[in-house]
């Protein structure tokens, strides 16, 4: 049978060295997730180019073992290593996470569904794990005391770039991709002009 009033949701979150990423649920079950036989995982992003590049399905069900999904549903939630990745049936090819507009979604049921109408949630996020590292940096690398109008002025430069990254996770978090792509293109405008180093 069908779940019923099941409404999926879960939270997705990159680790801060760009190598994971954490997801867990946070869906309205009416005590029927333990009746989940499919659980997947599918992922994409967008390069720098604006071409999407789509990862592998990640089951968190597989062969009837459903430790992965049960890690999922606890609040600790489940760790996917960007090492257990794959694109079309290959590695990845990169270490960690690029920068970007990330869609994730699950996929579930509970056997009683036909396929490509299973219910799922979509869970567009941005990936920003460089770039926040890059911009907490920054002060290190440019601040003086006593303030100078040129000292201030960067300070205030480090001010907005701090404002143009949560402007861009939230048009991520609001499925504004567009918007996205100009914030993020600001931010490498800054980050170029004051030749951040790279943190990995």
């Amino acid at each position: 049978m069908a779940y019923i009033n099941f409404i999926p949701f879960f939270i997705a979150q990159e680790s801060q060295d760009a190598m994971q990423l954490k997801i867990w649920d946070a869906s309205t079950w009416d005590g029927q997730s333990g009746f989940t036989t499919v659980c997947d995982m599918e992922m994409s992003y967008f390069d720098d180019d604006g071409n999407l590049v789509e990862f592998d399905t990640y089951p968190l069900i597989s062969g009837g073992d459903a430790s992965k999904y049960n890690e999922y549903l606890d609040r600790d939630g489940h760790i996917i290593n960007l090492t257990d990745l794959t694109i079309g049936g290959l590695p990845v090819g990169f270490e960690r996470f690029p920068e970007g507009y990330y869609n994730i979604s699950l996929f579930y049921s509970d056997g009683s569904y036909a396929e490509g109408s299973f219910p799922h949630y979509d869970n567009p996020t941005a990936f920003l794990a460089k770039y926040r590292f890059m911009a907490r940096r920054l002060p290190i690398d440019l601040l003086t005391f006593p303030l100078t109008e040129e000292v201030y002025l960067k300070n205030r430069e480090i001010f907005l770039l701090r404002m143009y990254l949560q402007n861009c996770e939230d048009a991520a978090d609001y499925g504004k991709h567009i918007e996205f792509m100009k914030y993020l293109a600001i931010i490498r405008q800054i980050f170029d002009h004051y030749t951040t180093q790279e943190p990995w």
